[in-house]
């Protein structure tokens, strides 16, 4: 397990008592696509 994401997830969602997996999903998607931006870029 990725302790980043974890972390990230944390952070977003604090209070919250319920997470859904497409949320999840979602941050992981929009993670990479910044990540992968900035590699092309270098």
């Amino acid at each position: 397990m990725d302790t980043s994401t974890c972390l990230e997830i944390q952070l977003l969602y604090r209070g919250l008592s319920e997470i859904k997996f497409s949320e999840i999903h979602d941050i992981e998607l929009a993670n990479w696509s910044l990540i992968h931006e900035c590699r092309l870029l270098d």
